[in-house]
């Protein structure tokens, strides 16, 4: 009863914090967006999907400063993509929870001009804070009320207890073979996806955040606090290691 109420009471907060999907009737494929780089690094591409038009994409500069959605886009709850579109094979691209938290550390605390956002600054996150500082805090958040920065992807990808991506990309293989992502989904659409001009620019993570990121310390704490990350996208033993995704699920006959 508590948690419908603190529900309720949240969208009226975040009206659009469970609105992560998009569709592509054109090209009869959906989206999943986790918000933060992941997003980022695919902007390009939802926009040429959205548009179906080469010549609106951001550019690659304006698309690292936003991580928001462009205002043409009709963005949907997993419950309205489903019943909308239930035949529509849905997509998304996934980050390593350290690598996902050293991203958010940078675009809040170490990239930002301006006030923290209202949540951080609410829950005792500060300009000054280091990364580790940064970690310790975001591992004390829970899923219900996180920002979806520091929510885990888990809870983000899931409806009544179901991952609804039916293809999950590793935002970290695509720094090597950034176009499988196109191509791969030229396989799944009902029109040919153009790839002259798609960019799909993963971000490197910082040196000095992969240090932090490899203390065996942090690496207890994100694996205890992003456990179903884990075991939904990446094996547990290595914080980047070998990831299980990139094929489709057994639902992959659409």
């Amino acid at each position: 009863m508590l948690r419908v109420l603190y529900q309720s009471i949240d969208r009226h907060r975040r009206p659009l914090r469970d609105h992560h999907y998009l569709a592509f009737p054109k090209f009869g494929i959906a989206y999943a967006r986790v918000p933060g780089a992941p997003y980022q690094a695919v902007a390009p591409l939802i926009d040429h999907l959205s548009t179906a038009d080469t010549n609106a994409f951001r550019t690659a500069a304006s698309t690292a400063r936003s991580c928001a959605w462009s205002g043409t886009m009709d963005l949907l709850t997993a419950r309205e993509l489903k019943r909308r579109h239930p035949e529509f094979p849905v997509f998304t691209v996934v980050q390593s929870p350290g690598e996902r938290i050293a991203s958010a550390y940078q675009t809040v605390i170490e990239d930002a001009d301006s006030l923290l956002p209202t949540y951080f600054s609410e829950n005792q996150f500060d300009k000054d804070m280091s990364l580790l500082e940064f970690i310790d805090r975001a591992c004390l958040s829970r899923d219900m009320s996180a920002d979806n920065l520091l929510r885990s992807q888990a809870s983000i990808l899931k409806y009544r207890g179901q991952l609804v991506p039916d293809i999950t990309f590793d935002l970290a293989a695509l720094r090597d073979t950034p176009e499988q992502l196109v191509e791969r989904l030229c396989e799944y659409s009902r029109e040919e996806i153009s790839t002259a001009d798609v960019l799909v620019t993963p971000p490197q993570p910082k040196p000095v955040h992969t240090e932090v990121l490899q203390r065996l310390d942090v690496r207890a704490k994100l694996r205890e606090r992003y456990r179903q990350d884990y075991q939904l996208f990446f094996d547990n033993d290595r914080e980047t290691g070998q990831s299980r995704i990139g094929t489709l699920r057994p639902a992959e006959a659409h």
